[in-house]
């Protein structure tokens, strides 16, 4: 694995990046609510097809730095497990990986716990969320990333920008997928 990231890190620009970029964690986040194309979007940074700069997070997923838009082709699209047919997928996602697939941050998948929307069980320290719960809640949910990149503005704009569209319907942590695919299309 450590030679898989020096690798990466290799593959970096050494040029100053656009002022679009976003930390790679946070571009994923704007992928349709579902499970992400981690491998492809690294292969894509590893073999340079997607452009990367080096920022100064320690964590890697934060430290790429990624033009969102050259991530279009990967976010209309998930993880696809049928094509791993020998591979057995848990049950169960880490509170972390609930928040990735919905598209937030762990912090923001508290206002769902709380509706009771999704459940967290906890076992030790850890908490986990039925796989398939999450993943329904996905299919019913834009998250305020996604939203934004959808609709073209900044996350913080958001809220604001989606007052003029009271026919999307507003969901404890963002908007109903249905409503809003309606107003701006379907991916």
């Amino acid at each position: 694995m450590d030679n898989f990231f020096a690798e990466i890190e290799v593959a970096t620009q050494v040029k100053l990046p656009p002022p679009a970029v976003l930390p790679l964690a946070a571009a994923m986040r704007i992928s349709v609510g579902a499970t992400k194309q981690w491998g492809p979007v690294l292969a894509a940074i590893f073999d340079r097809t997607v452009p990367s700069w080096a920022g100064v997070s320690a964590k890697l997923t934060r430290r790429l730095l990624v033009d969102p838009v050259t991530l279009r082709s990967f976010s209309c699209s998930s993880f696809d497990e049928a094509n791993y047919p020998n591979f057995r997928f848990s049950a169960e996602f880490t509170h972390c990986d609930a928040a990735e697939v919905l598209n937030m941050t762990w912090t923001q998948v508290a206002p769902i716990e709380e509706a009771g929307e999704l459940v967290l069980e906890k076992a030790g320290t850890a908490r986990f969320a039925q796989r398939i719960h999450v993943l329904n809640i996905a299919k019913r949910h834009v998250a305020t990333g996604e939203a934004a990149w959808r609709i073209g503005c900044s996350s913080d704009e958001v809220r604001r920008v989606m007052r003029d569209y009271p026919n999307v319907e507003r969901r404890v942590a963002g908007w109903d997928r249905y409503s809003f695919d309606r107003t701006f299309g379907r991916l």
